[in-house]
């Protein structure tokens, strides 16, 4: 009876499996969702990068690179032309390999470097005279921008070895979306960091949240600094997203075909939630008239309110 149950376990994985790499319609929107976040997030910052009216903080540069990085990374068979067909080149899928297990972590790491710089953006509005108040140190905003990919390359090269010492281990998945590796220590490694770094992003975006309720009656009659709030809690339900699934994906070395789906939709959440902002719209919509700029546009983000004593600030934070 048990060796019969093995058996039919064992048949509909292979029934299972022989599905996905029949599923060219999943194929298919896995690597479209992919290619507008690719694309989404090029066109977003070709868009702040040629604009004289647009201001981002240098973290937000980084968050949006680490997200070009991540989605080329899963749409590498594509470009290669082995979505479909036989197995991949060893190299190419070695290369997609190492590159899906280092960008999670790196898109989790510039995420969270974006939302420590918003927070101390805000509590140094909340804690200091604000024609006072202080800038993020150097040496911290530094470590923002380089640390996340010092992460990603140390994982980058160990990946590497590992998939270079084991070629056995390095193929496509059964869904056919991309290469991974059958060991399951790197994706694990790479889980498990997600998990760590976006734990104190949401903890984070939720201190941050709680600060702009505070001052939500000065926030409705400011419409970019509302919508700006009302996308950090957005991306925040985004973060406990990504967790969960790296919960799921810790127990797993292929993910199914379904599963691949919903975690693609991350990157177009990116791009719908940052790429959508009042000032980038206005970019686009070049045939409406551009209303007066009420602060000079290379302001700092901090400004008091016109009442001295008002403990209400006017925060244009364009993250």
């Amino acid at each position: 009876m048990d060796e019969s149950a093995r058996s039919l376990i064992s048949f509909v994985s292979r029934q299972l499996e022989d599905e996905e790499h029949n599923s060219p319609e999943l194929i298919k929107t896995f690597i479209s969702f992919h290619l507008f976040g690719l694309f989404g997030m090029l066109i977003v910052l070709a868009t702040v990068l040629c604009s004289r009216s647009i201001s981002r903080h240098s973290t937000w540069y980084s968050f949006v690179i680490s997200w070009i990085i991540s989605t080329t990374s899963y749409t590498l068979l594509f470009w290669g032309g082995n979505l479909i067909g036989p197995e991949p080149p060893y190299i190419l899928c070695l290369m997609q390999g190492i590159l899906i297990y280092s960008a999670p972590p790196l898109t989790a790491a510039t995420t969270l470097a974006l939302v420590i710089q918003i927070r101390f953006l805000l509590c140094s509005v909340i804690t200091s005279t604000p024609s006072k108040a202080p800038r993020i140190p150097g040496i911290l905003l530094t470590s923002l921008l380089v640390v996340p990919y010092l992460l990603y390359v140390t994982i980058l090269i160990g990946t590497l070895v590992v998939g270079w010492r084991d070629p056995l281990i390095v193929r496509r998945v059964g869904s056919g979306m991309y290469c991974n590796f059958s060991n399951r220590v790197p994706g694990r490694v790479s889980t498990v960091l997600v998990a760590l770094i976006m734990l104190p992003a949401v903890v984070l975006e939720v201190l941050i949240c709680t600060a702009l309720r505070r001052q939500w009656a000065l926030f409705k009659s400011q419409p970019d600094a509302l919508s700006m709030a009302l996308r950090v809690v957005a991306f925040t339900f985004v973060g406990i997203f990504a967790i969960a699934l790296s919960l799921v994906f810790f127990f797993t070395i292929d993910r199914a075909s379904a599963l691949n789906i919903v975690i693609s939709i991350v990157p177009v959440s990116a791009v719908l939630i940052f790429g959508t902002q009042p000032d980038v719209l206005r970019v686009w919509m070049f045939w409406k008239k551009r209303p007066p700029p009420t602060t000079p546009e290379k302001q700092l983000e901090v400004e008091p309110t016109a009442t001295p004593d008002s403990k209400f600030i006017v925060i244009d934070i364009h993250a």
